[in-house]
């Protein structure tokens, strides 16, 4: 004996009303329900579905799965899209809503971050070109005045801090930035004079017409004992005056200063 199954859901469709032989019925099971009533052709109906309602093939596409071509079409615009942020070979990540937000707002406080750095380091750059502006006037006017030089790192500081207070602690920030506190106390006093040459060097880079920077550092290596080679070496990569200028220059110290012994000597025998 063979046994027949007989099909369940014959109709009547519950929107049209057509009840056709051998066409397909779906009864809306809760699930089915639930999303039929939320469907946008539901808000059209002029009466309400019921739970267990039949729907013809037409009007289940309609009420049920209407949106599985606008699924298909997000899904192949996803798809077109990720191809350009992701290419072959390249691992997609997903992120929720609430982690692409945060990384949005992690990514705004960067820029935020950045920018204020920028600002920042302008103002530095700004500070610097100021600070290194006054000490190179300074050093011209002192220079141009006939003064003699300065070699002592304690006594330059003094200078440039009494002839401007603008530029005060400017040294002190320079030679700090040297980390001094791990060095021993003759080390730091070498530091100091490192700086000194630091900032005569800068003022006749910033300004050829201090020329007495380059003959104050010549004065200085031959002070400290280096060689007439190792100063005309220096000479060449522009650091300094030559061994045969400073040599004329410390002959003509000395001959002023036997001058001026020779005239003080006579106003006080006089």
């Amino acid at each position: 004996m063979v046994k027949v199954n007989f099909r369940q859901n014959n109709g009547p469709c519950a929107v049209c009303g057509r009840q056709i032989s051998g066409e397909k019925y779906r009864k809306l099971s809760e699930n089915l329900f639930t999303k039929a009533i939320k469907s946008p052709a539901a808000q059209q109906l002029t009466f309400e579905l019921k739970l267990n309602d039949q729907l013809c093939q037409l009007h289940y596409n309609n009420f049920v799965v209407y949106d599985r071509g606008i699924a298909n079409k997000t899904r192949n615009k996803r798809k077109n899209s990720d191809l350009s942020y992701y290419p072959k070979d390249t691992k997609r990540v997903s992120l929720s809503q609430e982690a692409y937000d945060e990384l949005i707002h992690q990514i705004e406080d960067l820029e935020l971050q950045l920018n204020q750095m920028e600002k920042q380091l302008n103002d530095f750059s700004e500070f610097f070109s100021d600070q290194i502006g006054r000490i190179t006037n300074i050093l011209y006017r002192y220079f141009h005045e006939k003064n003699l030089f300065v070699w002592n790192a304690t006594e330059f500081e003094e200078l440039i801090e009494n002839h401007d207070v603008q530029v005060k602690g400017f040294f002190n920030m320079i030679f700090q930035s040297m980390n001094p506190q791990s060095k021993n106390s003759q080390t730091r006093q070498l530091l100091k004079q490192k700086v000194m040459l630091l900032c005569y060097q800068i003022a006749a880079m910033r300004n050829k017409q201090v020329s007495g920077t380059k003959t104050a550092i010549g004065l200085f290596l031959i002070n400290s004992g280096a060689s007439v080679t190792c100063i005309n070496t220096l000479a060449n990569m522009g650091i300094c005056s030559t061994y045969q200028t400073l040599y004329n220059k410390l002959e003509n110290i000395a001959n002023n200063h036997q001058l001026s012994v020779q005239k003080y000597i006579h106003r006080q025998v006089s």
